[in-house]
Formats: structure tokens, C-alpha cells, sequence
């Protein structure tokens, strides 16, 4: 059990950089950089708290569910034999709800306009799954004859209004066309949504996040690799520790995304009542934005530049402190990168080497 835990908990820790504050002359830049450090902080309790609530969680099914199987007639060979658990199907209401916990293995969701649920999973065959129902959720537990379950692959068909809470360890999640809530952890696995129309919540510790084509609010936060959102229609949220933030085809009005190590990239609709904040330590940020945007922006870096594919007029505030407007200047935009190079360009325009170390050596924000 303690191996994912450790490794949380280094991926958490190993990457946050140090930042030498006596060379920050600057107390914005200072302050900012305080600031991020601190929310990286966050960001790794955060990641490592879930991954101690999974594994938590996960520990008292097991213990319930395991015995010594020292008398156990199965040989190892057999110990090693995938099976198909026959398909499950149950009638369910509205309102109900669905609750996986997987120690290890695959959990795959797709949905349907009926009102049943149906339940398939492979697993060995010293594991068996079991259904608990408590008042309108309905649970699926694994009973091992062993102290850590095998590998077990859920493959499930929901009602599309069903709310989901998918929870593992070493364990990939797919969720596709879901209409209700939907809460995702895992400490190592890849998360992948798509088609959803409702909130979403999904967190990996070592595992990069896809949401792809959603209607509704998404927050996202990884430690250890990338955050893509692609076609996101909502408010936004996406956090990261040591690796990127790519944003394409958003329609939001609220957007917030930082890391620690890696680039920014936004593309997508400015609404004027608009709030949007890109925030990196050691990476570039790269916006696209038509011209015709009603908008203020905010721009703040350090060692890095200030690059924009399309006349803008920059007013110093303070010492690596810049802000123009585009338009009326109705939504706000909130840039800052500490050591990489800030990118404006239009829509379609190809993207901005975003590798930090190149970005190092970028003094374009001596051209305002």
C-alpha cells in the first residue's frame, strides 16, 4: 500500500523549485513569486491528501474483504486467469447514484437514455465484485481472497443524468456523454472526459487529465503531467504542479489555470464580463485573442519577455509590471510567468515555442 503514497508524496514535494528571494529586487515580482510557491503547496496537499483519502478509503474494503487463503486450492497458474464477471443489469430512479472504488485497473463509463445500469468488469479469479446499495447510491466493492485485490477492469453503461464518484489507485478513468455530476480521483492513472454536460471534478496525482467537449464547470489538478481541455464551455479550473496547461476552442467567462513547471496556453472566446488568470513559475504563457477583444490585460514577468503578434501599447506600473487595453477593456486578463516569456497572437496564428529555457534568453519586453 505504501508505495503510491511515497510516490505522491515525492512527485508532490521533489517539484516544487527553490526561489532565491534575494535576487527578486522587485517586491511585485517578489510577492508574486511567494505567491505561486504557495499555491504550488497547495496544489501538492492537495494532490497528496487525495491520494491518501483513496488509498484510506480503499484499505478498510480490502481488509473486510480478504482472508488467508494458505488453504486455497487454486493453483498459482490459475491465481493468474482473467475472468468476465456476467453483465449486471438493474433498474434504477433518478437521483441515484453510482460510487466505484479500484484498487488497481481500468475503469471505463459510457451512458445511455435508459433508466438502468449496467455492470460488467473482468478480474481474476480469486476476485469477486460485489453491489451494496445505501439509501439512492449504489457501490461496487471488490471481495479478494487475497490482501490486495488483482487487477480489476470495470466496464459500465449509466443512465446519462447519473452522478458518478470513481475513485483508485493505480487506475485510469474514461467517462464519456455524461449528464450528471461527476467526481474523478486516482493516484496513478490517466483521466479522460468526454461529451460531458455537467460539473467535473478530476484529480490525479501521477496521471495527465483530458476534458474533451464539455458543457458545465470543470476543475482539473494534476501533479506530475499535463492538463488539456479542449471544446470546455463553462468556468474553468485547472491546476498543476510539474507539467502544462493547454486550453483550446474555451467559452468561458471565468478561467483559472497556473503551474509551477511548465507553459501556459489559452485559445479561445473573451466574454466582456470575462475574468481570466494564467499564472506560471518556470514556463512561457501563450494567449490567442482577436484583436477586437474588449479587455485589460495584466502582464508581469521577471527573467522572461513580453511578445505580442499584434500592436499593443504598454503602460509600465511598476518594474516588470505592464497593463494595456483592447477595446473597452471590460474583461480582465491576468499574466504571470516569474522565468518564461509572455505571448499575445490572434486566433489560428501558429502557436509560441513555449520551452522555457528558450524563453530565458527572449528580452522582447525591452521593446514596449
Amino acid at each position: 500500500m505504501r508505495p503510491p503514497l511515497a510516490a505522491a508524496v515525492l512527485a508532490a514535494l521533489v517539484f516544487l523549485p527553490p526561489v532565491a528571494r534575494a535576487d527578486c529586487p522587485d517586491r511585485d515580482i517578489e510577492s508574486a513569486v511567494e505567491a505561486a510557491r504557495s499555491a504550488a503547496a497547495v496544489i501538492a496537499r492537495s494532490a497528496v491528501k487525495t491520494a491518501v483519502s483513496v488509498i484510506e478509503t480503499t484499505l478498510p474494503t480490502l481488509a473486510a474483504y480478504s482472508h488467508d487463503d494458505s488453504d486455497d486450492s487454486d493453483s498459482e497458474e490459475g491465481d493468474e486467469n482473467t475472468v468476465s464477471q456476467p453483465d449486471t443489469t438493474i433498474a434504477v430512479r433518478p437521483g441515484t447514484s453510482l460510487d466505484i472504488e479500484n484498487f488497481s485497473g481500468p475503469i471505463s463509463v459510457k451512458t445511455w437514455d435508459k433508466n438502468e445500469l449496467k455492470i460488467a468488469a473482468d478480474h481474476g479469479v480469486r476476485d469477486h465484485v460485489t453491489l451494496e446499495r445505501k439509501g439512492p447510491e449504489i457501490r461496487l466493492r471488490v471481495k479478494s481472497q487475497r490482501w490486495v485485490p488483482g487487477s480489476i477492469h470495470y466496464r459500465i453503461v449509466a443512465p446519462r443524468w447519473m452522478k458518478l464518484g470513481l475513485w483508485g489507485v493505480n487506475t485510469a478513468v474514461d467517462v464519456q456523454d455524461s449528464g450528471g455530476e461527476l467526481h474523478v480521483e486516482t493516484v496513478q492513472g490517466d483521466i479522460t472526459l468526454k461529451g460531458s454536460t455537467g460539473f467535473a471534478s478530476l484529480t490525479s496525482v501521477q496521471g495527465g487529465i483530458l476534458a474533451q467537449d464539455v458543457r458545465g464547470r470543470v476543475e482539473a489538478s494534476t501533479v506530475s503531467e499535463t492538463v488539456r481541455l479542449a471544446n470546455v464551455t463553462g468556468p474553468i479550473s485547472a491546476e498543476s504542479v510539474n507539467g502544462g496547461i493547454e486550453i483550446e476552442g474555451a467559452s468561458s467567462d471565468s478561467v483559472d489555470a497556473s503551474t509551477v513547471n511548465g507553459p501556459v496556453t489559452f485559445e479561445g472566446l473573451v466574454s466582456d464580463r470575462g475574468f481570466y488568470r494564467f499564472a506560471t513559475h518556470s514556463g512561457c504563457i501563450d494567449v490567442a485573442m482577436p484583436e477586437r477583444s474588449n479587455a485589460t490585460l495584466s502582464l508581469s514577468t521577471f527573467s522572461g519577455g513580453i511578445d505580442s503578434s499584434f500592436p499593443v501599447t504598454l503602460k509600465k506600473i511598476k518594474s516588470r509590471r505592464f497593463e494595456t487595453t483592447l477595446g473597452n477593456g471590460r474583461a480582465r486578463f491576468e499574466l504571470e510567468s516569474f522565468q518564461g516569456t509572455i505571448f499575445l497572437r490572434r486566433p489560428g496564428e501558429a502557436r509560441s515555442n513555449c520551452d522555457s529555457k528558450d524563453d530565458s534568453d527572449d528580452d522582447s519586453d525591452d521593446d514596449q
